[in-house]
């Protein structure tokens, strides 16, 4: 009796740990810049996993009948777990290949559990006041905060991107106000169509405006050719047209700036501006796109079978960049993303499976056309998908993890209740004891007050779940102040960023990085040494895949003459992220010399050399000081100190000429030639090379001890004494430990 009790319990309790379980984590990832914050990537992974694990403890689950859509979503994911394992930066080719392995899984389980009648009712309506929680947060930043920003991004970070998620919601609330025929469904729908409008028009991100403009004019043209059917054609007008009259009518009244001293911009100004700077010469956000496709298309070019590995195309963009001023990570447009970094067998079989989804989503819809709620959602979300794909040619927004797993969420609910038949639902009913009427939600009408209930739960959430908004907030402040020079209200900034976001492990850099540099200007005090190293430790803890941590606490621990704990966290540093900085080279390299080991101090500096080879430098870093470059400059001036060691002059003078191309202004670089060509004799040459190094570095002694030699051996002794002279007055100790000449 207990083993039958505890049976029936489980069979009734275990789907809704996956179904609560997904639903508060889309919640959470639309909630935290759109799930573009480190952490709720990992959440995402990590829970999917779980989910799926409940989910096949479920008895009877009915699989989705993939049919057409089976071989190229094979093909896909195979190809591009193989192009990731092939990466150069297999850690994060995994990682993102892992994201889209959970979108899959979101699907299937999804399609299972919430494709019931009154499940899929209550999920729509769950997802559509997720997105009505987050267009409030949004307007209460933007107005109620009266932040000075170009547009809404309420919790997306990026205008464009708060955009493309509304993409996929506008067009279903739409469908649904237009077709609706009770009062009350109308008006919940129709608030949320206008919200979600309104909130599009505010990001005045111009491909979404213009992808919105196409989709909607394809439903127009679907339901001119009767491809798509509404009840009332005069409805549907009459509350079309007042949604849009509502729609451009209420931004009028809206300012777009509200910064202090400056003049307050009208909407419909700043959309003007924003359709002027679309067609003007010289659009910058223009040709960047086309640079970045441009590169795109050259890589594929180059990798055609596996591509470069996910998640790299901005490591090797700038080997094919044309114009410095233009930076991404991503080409900003998704289908030459796949082709560059997964190959044309990837890319191929990513156009099939959209296909054969657009073949499908055709044909259902025409078989659904009496169950009236799925008919107009399942237009809508189509609608609201084509929106979204048609966005993702210009821009970055399927990379939020957010949006690509609320696409999945909305696809996956409404196939699996259009594709499964009565008798199949009944029966996985029963067998989970969840017939229709045990649901406290039937419909939208008797129940609005509930929907609206959960929008002001998640309205309340949002002030839990949104910190990580408050505290980049202290950041970007304890950031301007640092630079003003302003240390000590940039730490409290810091500090109370972290106290709202523990969990960040930027943040706990920021505090180490104050705490290091106050340790550095006060090397008596020993404590701030250890502050600096405590919140390294917290921040390499909560992301110890970060290679810059790692090297950050060797640093600290090399200033505090710890040389065998740093030189291991420089080491691993390395293992992390062999091709990030030649700094993480040299640092190990000294940290090895420090232990008398030159062989393997040479041998890191030599892997540092292949790593970044410095033609490839010099073709892209030409015109700006790049931290790549002058580190490599500083890479070959390690080298070569080892040659001078040994005293093989010349091997070591060819290195420095190589550093002293990449950075002319390295005095250290300067001094070390000089001295080279003063060992070799050529004493013209030395004199010319240390007086660059004193122009350079006016403090350093040697430099003029050299110069005073060089001069010397020249037969100039008056010269000669002045330098010798001023290095002793620098450095008074060289009377007794001067080096020979």
């Amino acid at each position: 009796m207990v083993l039958s009790l505890s049976g029936r319990f489980f069979e009734k309790s275990i789907p809704w740990i996956p179904r609560i379980g997904i639903c508060l984590l889309l919640f959470y990832l639309c909630l935290d810049f759109g799930g573009h914050h480190p952490r709720p990537e990992s959440l995402f992974r990590f829970f999917t996993l779980a989910f799926a694990s409940f989910w096949l403890l479920i008895p009877f689950r009915v699989l989705p009948p993939f049919r057409e859509l089976r071989l190229p979503l094979a093909l896909f994911m195979v190809i591009s777990l193989i192009s990731s394992f092939c990466s150069s930066y297999v850690h994060d080719s995994i990682l993102e290949w892992a994201n889209l392995l959970c979108y899959v899984l979101l699907f299937v389980i999804i399609y299972d559990l919430w494709s019931l009648e009154q499940y899929y009712h209550f999920f729509i309506h769950f997802l559509m006041m997720v997105a009505f929680a987050v267009c409030c947060i949004g307007l209460f930043f933007k107005y109620g905060l009266q932040k000075e920003m170009g547009g809404l991004y309420s919790t997306f970070y990026q205008i464009d991107v708060f955009g493309g998620f509304l993409l996929l919601f506008f067009p279903l609330a739409f469908s649904l106000f237009v077709s609706a025929s009770d009062m009350s469904r109308s008006m919940l729908y129709g608030l949320c169509s206008l919200t979600f409008g309104i909130c599009i028009i505010l990001t005045f991100s111009r491909g979404v405006l213009l992808s919105l403009a196409v989709s909607m004019a394809f439903l127009v043209l679907l339901a001119l050719l009767g491809k798509v059917q509404f009840q009332s054609r005069r409805r549907v007008a009459l509350r079309a047209a007042a949604l849009a009259l509502l729609m451009f009518f209420i931004p009028y009244f809206l300012p777009h700036e509200k910064a202090p001293g400056k003049n307050q911009v009208a909407v419909q100004e700043r959309l003007k501006q924003r359709a002027v700077e679309l067609v003007s010469e010289g659009d910058m956000s223009r040709e960047a796109r086309l640079q970045f496709w441009k590169a795109a298309v050259k890589i594929s070019l180059k990798y055609p079978l596996l591509g470069t590995g996910l998640k790299t195309y901005g490591r090797f963009y700038p080997l094919y960049e044309d114009d410095i001023r233009h930076f991404s990570k991503y080409p900003h447009n998704l289908y030459f993303q796949f082709l560059s970094e997964m190959g044309w067998i990837v890319f191929l079989s990513f156009l099939w499976l959209l296909w054969a989804l657009f073949s499908r989503y055709l044909r259902l819809l025409a078989e659904i056309k009496e169950r009236a709620f799925l008919y107009y959602s399942y237009v809508g979300i189509g609608i609201g998908a084509l929106g979204s794909f048609l966005h993702h040619f210009v821009d970055v927004d399927w990379f939020f993890p957010a949006i690509p797993a609320v696409w999945v969420a909305l696809f996956a609910s409404s196939m699996g209740r259009v594709v499964r038949g009565s008798k199949a639902e009944e029966h996985h009913a029963a067998f989970q004891g969840e017939r229709d009427g045990d649901f406290f939600i039937k419909g939208l009408s008797r129940h609005m007050a509930v929907q609206f209930g959960f929008c002001i739960l998640f309205m309340i959430c949002s002030i839990v779940l949104v910190m990580p908004y408050f505290a980049r907030r202290y950041t970007e402040t304890g950031d301007t102040l640092r630079t003003m020079n302003r240390t000590k209200e940039a730490f409290e900034c810091y500090r109370l960023a972290a106290s709202i976001d523990p969990y960040d492990s930027e943040l706990q850099r920021n505090l180490a990085n104050h705490y290091f540099t106050q340790a550095m200007a006060h090397q008596t005090s020993p404590e701030y040494f250890r502050m600096a190293e405590m919140h390294l430790k917290r921040a390499v803890a909560l992301d110890p895949a970060r290679a810059v941590l790692h090297h950050f606490l060797g640093k600290v621990y090399w200033e505090q003459g710890r040389y065998d704990e740093a030189y291991a966290c420089f080491l691993k540093a390395l293992r992390l992220d062999p091709v990030n900085y030649p700094s993480f080279y040299n640092d190990s390299a000294a940290c090895a010399i420090s232990r008398k080991n030159f062989d393997e101090a040479e041998r890191i500096y030599r892997d540092a050399i292949k790593r970044f080879p410095p033609d490839t430098l010099e073709r892209f870093w030409f015109f700006r000081r790049d931290p790549t470059k002058l580190q490599l400059s500083d890479t070959y001036l390690g080298l070569a100190n080892i040659y001078l060691k040994k005293k093989e002059y010349r091997e070591a003078i060819a290195l420095l000429e190589t550093s002293l191309k990449l950075n002319k202004e390295n005095a250290s670089a300067l001094f070390a030639a000089g001295y080279g060509f003063y060992q070799l004799g050529d004493n013209l040459q030395a004199i010319g090379n240390l007086t660059l190094a004193s122009e350079k570095d006016p403090s350093f002694p040697l430099t003029y001890l050299f110069l005073g030699y060089a001069f010397e051996k020249m037969g100039q002794n008056k010269k000669a004494g002045e330098y010798i002279d001023k290095a002793l007055k620098l450095d008074p100790e060289l009377r007794q430990k001067a080096p020979p000449k």
